[in-house]
């Protein structure tokens, strides 16, 4: 049998884990809620840099494609589209 004591220490320790838990879950979801107001400040800290690049190697078609393709973001596609069926094998 567990003395007094023990259950008592039991106890405090379960509500000190859940307090722990929440405190986790509070910060996952304000990490969650922050990607979107990221996003946006990289997305114009991009065009500010492009409009730099721009202007500056106008002149170097070769460094001007390659800021083309290291500046590439591809954006998520819409979930709504079904995923194509795969072909069945002949």
């Amino acid at each position: 049998m567990v003395p007094v004591e023990g259950l008592k220490q039991m106890a405090t320790d379960l509500i000190g884990g859940s307090g722990q838990q929440g405190q986790a879950r509070s910060t996952q979801v304000g990490a969650t809620a922050s990607i979107p107001v990221t996003l946006k400040a990289a997305r114009g800290c991009k065009n500010t840099l492009e409009a730099i690049y721009m202007n500056v190697f106008e002149a170097d078609a070769g460094k001007l494609a390659a800021w083309k393709s290291a500046s590439h973001v591809e954006r998520a596609g819409s979930t709504d589209a079904a995923p194509p069926t795969p072909e069945a094998p002949k």
